[in-house]
């Protein structure tokens, strides 16, 4: 697993700890089933994200749902 470093940060967004894809994906999710939010840097998603898309880190939007 490699920590991307490139100009551009990447986001992957995870609902529910499963992937489902770059920022994006935000506008598709409604607010109401929102429990809670959090942006983790591509060091601590690292530490804490086991299912990265082809094995590369980037920074994470964790959400979960009621």
């Amino acid at each position: 697993t490699g920590i991307q470093n490139s100009g551009v940060q990447q986001v992957t967004v995870y609902l529910d700890n499963q992937p489902i894809g770059g920022i994006e994906t935000l506008r598709s999710i409604t607010t109401p089933s929102v429990n809670s939010m959090e942006f983790l840097s591509p060091t601590r998603a690292a530490n804490v994200v086991s299912n990265t898309p082809n094995g590369i880190v980037t920074a994470v939007i964790l959400i979960k749902t009621k």
